[in-house]
């Protein structure tokens, strides 16, 4: 099992521009300041956005990592408060960031893009694309450590059942094959 979510940060993990929320994310940062949350921003940014990253980490709102390979981008997200997924309603799938951050056990914070993948299962909140109902809902978590535990442990449970690759291997390669119209198993799983 994943270590549980903390209290002192809030993590986004992908990429970054105008759609995917990083102006609320940078007002966000600013709001929890004096809350004594911090954020960590992991991801690749749309180069109309990079100066407003830059100077939100120059002046100590949050730390922006640029892109980092999944599997490190996931260490570094274990143990935060909450993953952040802001995309706007022009973003017509949910956002997979969602299954990152249930497979680490963080509860979601999400806007409604994601929230097929959020509210069935349980394992965070959705919220309008607000700085304001963002921020309600970081400090509800921050004073409900055992509402953090309940929502990731859900978020994690779920991940495991239905996204977890060597679980979903050998069931994604038969139906490849049954796509492919392959009557004996052909593919090495």
């Amino acid at each position: 099992s994943p270590p549980l979510p903390g209290d002192t940060r809030v993590v986004h993990i992908g990429r970054l521009s105008a759609e995917r929320g990083v102006h609320e994310l940078v007002g966000l940062a600013e709001r929890l300041i004096p809350y004594g949350v911090r954020m960590d921003v992991i991801g690749a940014a749309a180069p109309g956005v990079r100066p407003l990253l830059r100077d939100a980490q120059r002046v100590g709102l949050l730390d922006w990592f640029g892109y980092v390979p999944n599997r490190h981008a996931l260490r570094m997200a274990e143990g935060a408060l909450a993953g952040l997924s802001l995309a706007r309603d022009t973003v017509r799938t949910p956002p997979t960031k969602i299954m990152d951050y249930m497979g680490r056990g963080l509860p979601v914070i999400t806007t409604p893009p994601g929230a097929p993948l959020v509210e069935p299962v349980g394992c965070g909140l959705v919220v309008p694309l607000d700085v304001d109902a963002v921020l309600n809902a970081v400090l509800d978590l921050k004073e409900n450590p055992a509402r953090r535990v309940k929502l990731g442990a859900l978020g994690h449970a779920e991940a495991r059942l239905r996204h977890h690759w060597p679980d979903q291997a050998a069931a994604f390669a038969r139906q490849a094959e049954s796509w492919a119209g392959l009557a004996a198993h052909a593919l090495a799983v």
